[in-house]
């Protein structure tokens, strides 16, 4: 098997990395234990193994700065997401090199309105829970996740102001897509508007998307709510009146 060893921010090959090949039925892993087939890189990042004997494998390379054989904290990385089934026609491997990212997500803003509370972080998420502390019972916390809502390439998250979401403390945990996980304790606060704001704000309603005159060339109308509704099995998800009977789309 060959294949070449790139940095991933300088787009530079990586001289002498090394590279080993851990068997996918072994308990051993690249942080626990010497690799099954290792060798290093060349100056060029170029590498080869021969002699390996066909099956499952998972590939990595690192940059092993004490010499000890195996990936350390704080070592550069690469990797192939999934194993590799070697076999004689396995094509080349191009492998980048990067440091692990080991820092959880992070809030970077909030936005409160009588409606919603709108989380900001710095990264995308790939999980978000909300557990309320006051109440942590499996159904007080599935109400509460029903109101909650990722958006904006799940960098930002939405909190409904429902009867089961409401003014309180919440234990916050997100995790991004290597799996760093943060926790924290949330202050959830829906401000109460004012008598002039609510007279200045006209309550939202449901909106269509795209022209609905068009509903029978189009085969579909979009309907967007203001808030997250809640679905009924075997239930409608609402009823249409036709408000004319002399025009028609």
């Amino acid at each position: 098997m060959r294949g070449t060893i790139t940095d991933l921010l300088t787009a530079r090959p990586v001289p002498e990395a090394s590279v080993g090949l851990y068997r996918l039925t072994d308990t051993v892993g690249v942080r626990r234990g010497q690799p099954y087939y290792l060798t290093r890189a060349d100056t060029k990042g170029n590498f080869e193994l021969n002699f390996i004997k066909s099956g499952p494998y998972n590939l990595y390379a690192w940059v092993d700065k004490n010499n000890n054989g195996r990936f350390d904290e704080g070592e550069k990385i690469a990797y192939q997401a999934a194993p590799l089934v070697l076999t004689d026609t396995t094509r080349a491997q191009a492998l980048l090199l990067t440091r692990p990212d080991r820092l959880p997500p992070r809030r970077t803003s909030i936005e409160t309105s009588a409606s919603v509370v709108r989380l900001h972080f710095n990264e995308g998420l790939r999980t978000l829970s909300l557990v309320p502390l006051a109440n942590a019972t499996p159904a007080a916390t599935a109400a509460v996740g029903e109101a909650v809502l990722l958006s904006e390439q799940n960098r930002t998250a939405l909190l409904y102001h429902t009867p089961a979401l409401g003014d309180g403390r919440y234990l916050l945990t997100t995790a991004d897509s290597t799996g760093n996980t943060a926790r924290d304790t949330l202050n959830v606060r829906f401000p109460v508007p004012t008598s002039t704001a609510r007279k200045a704000v006209p309550p939202a309603g449901t909106t269509v998307e795209g022209n609905p005159r068009a509903v029978f060339r189009q085969g579909q109308v979009k309907f967007r709510f203001p808030a997250p509704v809640r679905l009924a099995a075997g239930q409608p998800v609402g009823t249409l009146t036709e408000d004319s009977v002399k025009r028609r789309p």
